[in-house]
């Protein structure tokens, strides 16, 4: 069986299929070293919240409770603009990491070998339906990643066949060009880099596993677009 399912709001749940439902939530956390801070006496210095843990430690203790509250019962959450930095992901791991298992994937930087401070990250509910196997990242533009993460179905009493669940947790390009046409097909591109890796994931699960169940694949995150976009056409058409 192969399901995918896009999502294009910054914060969204999804829940794939009836039988063994799985709740998906997407959500677009904005990370400190990229929200600028408004009001500041010069605007020309472009502040950044990361400056100053006074600035993003509230933001970030209300993101991480808001999390623990609202979405406890999701089987995976899947976080965009994640931060590296040690005392916040600190805080998500005090207020959700008795529940959830996280695995993250850091964007690369400008320079060969040397990673930018944000990137995807991956909750996955202990108790949930899933059960994490890996995660990996895949370069879907300069500086710019998806994370692809495989999962495996948990059935009731340990029964055996449930399927291989491979997520795509995507983050397209913000459409800043003056051109709408190559937001567009740069969006769209990306996009099909996603599918592609999301197949080769799959295919090479069946190279390697004499398992006979089923797949589900899955594509979610922030689109930086709407439905209507071209990167959302090829999604739905794929």
């Amino acid at each position: 069986m192969k399901k995918i399912v896009s999502s294009f709001p910054l914060l969204s749940t999804i829940w794939v299929s009836m039988a063994n439902a799985l709740a998906i939530t997407t959500f677009n956390i904005l990370a400190p070293v990229h929200r600028s801070m408004p009001n500041q006496p010069d605007p020309d210095l472009n502040r950044r919240e990361s400056e100053r843990q006074e600035w993003w430690r509230p933001r970030a203790e209300g993101v991480a409770e808001y999390i623990a509250e609202k979405f406890a019962s999701s089987d995976v959450i899947l976080l965009q603009e994640w931060w590296f930095d040690e005392s916040f992901t600190r805080i998500f791991d005090e207020a959700i990491g008795d529940k959830f298992e996280r695995v993250a994937e850091r964007r690369p930087g400008s320079v060969v070998g040397q990673d930018r401070d944000d990137g995807m990250c991956c909750l996955v509910r202990k108790q949930g339906l899933l059960e994490l196997v890996k995660s990996d990242k895949v370069l879907t533009g300069p500086q710019r990643i998806a994370q692809i993460i495989q999962c495996r179905e948990r059935l009731p009493n340990n029964g055996a066949g449930g399927r291989n669940v491979f997520i795509a947790n995507s983050h397209l390009s913000f459409p800043g060009d003056k051109d709408p046409t190559i937001n567009n097909e740069r969006q769209k591109k990306e996009a099909g880099i996603i599918l592609d890796a999301l197949t080769n994931a799959r295919n090479e699960w069946d190279k390697t596993s004499s398992s006979t169940a089923s797949c589900l694949e899955i594509v979610c995150g922030d689109f930086n677009s709407n439905s209507c976009s071209s990167a959302a056409a090829l999604v739905e058409d794929n």
